[in-house]
């Protein structure tokens, strides 16, 4: 998941065109911060009925705390696209 990070933030800067002086330099310690702050944890999920389950009960936890939120998935088959609407994902 660190690896995943890295990669999603220094896409993010470039695309912001953010100046490789200014970046940070993604350590270990700025990983786990930036997991603790974001509250980034990883989850297994097995099965497409549990996944939409933990899906919509995130989008509504998000929705009802006012949030907005990115959430990285990988390709596995099992991550369906629901058929529900994401307000807060």
């Amino acid at each position: 998941m660190e690896d995943i990070i890295r990669a999603k933030a220094k896409r993010f800067c470039e695309l912001e065109n953010i100046p490789e002086v200014n970046r940070p330099k993604w350590s270990n310690s700025w990983i786990e911060k930036f997991k603790r702050r974001t509250g980034l944890r990883q989850r297994r999920f097995y099965g497409e009925a549990i996944w939409l389950n933990w899906l919509e009960k995130f989008n509504m936890e998000m929705e009802k705390q006012k949030r907005q939120v990115i959430l990285l998935v990988d390709n596995c088959s099992s991550h369906l696209e629901p058929e529900f609407e994401l307000k807060a994902i």
